[in-house]
């Protein structure tokens, strides 16, 4: 009997991480985006959520700064004044044991139940150098 996907309207694709592998004994932590001018912005490495593998939340934050995160944008002129900053550091001292949004709610179930309505992409780079990228489609 072949099971039903529980959230098919999210597809997972697996690849490799810019971000070169890390120790073992890591927690996740999250990054989330700001709708800066009013749109967000999605590469390979990063979407609307990022999830990054690190140490602590200082190695986070620079894991993050590798791919592409910037916590200056509004002093930078790179984001909306009125919105403000784009990106935030995170500053939560304990990240989670498994790769959550805000410690919470799995990638997928967080695009494919009923927390997500304009956010459709969340990036996972994994203490290995693996890199998950969950996606919402259209059904």
């Amino acid at each position: 009997m072949e099971a039903k996907p529980a959230y098919p309207n999210v597809v997972l694709t697996v690849g490799q991480s810019p971000l070169r592998p890390t120790r073992d004994d890591v927690k996740y932590f999250t990054f989330g985006q700001n709708n800066s001018g009013g749109g967000f912005h999605v590469t390979d490495d990063y979407g609307e959520y990022v999830i990054i593998a690190a140490v602590d939340v200082d190695d986070a934050n620079e894991r993050a700064k590798k791919l592409g995160l910037y916590f200056d944008g509004v002093d930078s002129g790179q984001d909306c004044e009125c919105c403000g900053d784009r990106w935030s550091p995170v500053w939560r001292e304990k990240g989670a044991d498994s790769p959550l949004v805000y410690d919470e709610v799995k990638p997928e179930a967080y695009l494919g139940g009923s927390y997500s309505s304009l956010r459709t992409t969340i990036v996972v780079h994994h203490a290995d150098g693996s890199r998950d990228t969950y996606k919402k489609i259209e059904t």
